[in-house]
């Protein structure tokens, strides 16, 4: 029989080793189950607080935030795969995403509150790094390569859009394409 969500969610917070190891021959099915559940309980938490100033919005809150959650999830567990696998993972598919999964604890947890989700987003990065560890069979620096070479690629990414965008947005401006075509530019 498998791990309870309860114990699960304890041991995530509590004894994340320990906890990975009992549920390291869990098909991916039971992380997304896991995380369907706790994202309901965000989207319930942030659908609270929106619903004070729009009341109708709760009903909507909590199937949206559930499905973005689950999509991401996916493809952050495929990206993730992508990355342990090139440091020398063992573990398939399965356990990636249900490290990504079960890492997400913290953040679906405590991210809508202030304060608590900065810290509850790098405790998730704590036990992504535990969770490729454990699941994975490899070491400590390995886990943590695998994790940093993802981030970093996006980040990296991320960057160049960011450049790119800002040199070709003047471009796109109306202002800037009139300029440039009765010849009003000062340069």
């Amino acid at each position: 029989m498998g791990v309870g969500f309860f114990t699960k969610l304890k041991g995530f917070i509590l004894d994340p080793v320990e906890t990975f190891r009992a549920v390291k021959p869990e098909r991916f099915t039971e992380g997304l189950k896991y995380v369907a559940i706790l994202a309901a309980i965000y989207g319930l938490a942030a659908g609270l607080i929106l619903a004070l100033w729009v009341p109708a919005v709760l009903f909507l809150v909590v199937p949206v935030v559930v499905g973005l959650v689950l999509v991401i999830l996916f493809f952050q567990g495929l990206w993730q795969h992508i990355w342990v696998k090139l440091v020398g993972g063992r573990g398939g598919f399965d356990q990636t995403l249900n490290t990504v999964a079960y890492a997400s604890t913290p953040t679906l947890l405590f991210g809508w509150v202030p304060v608590f989700g900065v810290l509850a987003g790098l405790w998730s990065l704590a036990l992504a790094v535990l969770g490729l560890r454990e699941l994975h069979d490899i070491t400590i620096g390995r886990a943590i390569a695998a994790v940093l070479l993802g981030a970093f690629v996006i980040l990296v990414a991320g960057l160049i859009f960011v450049g790119l965008a800002m040199w070709v947005w003047p471009t796109l401006q109306p202002e800037a394409i009139i300029e440039s075509l009765v010849g009003l530019g000062g340069g």
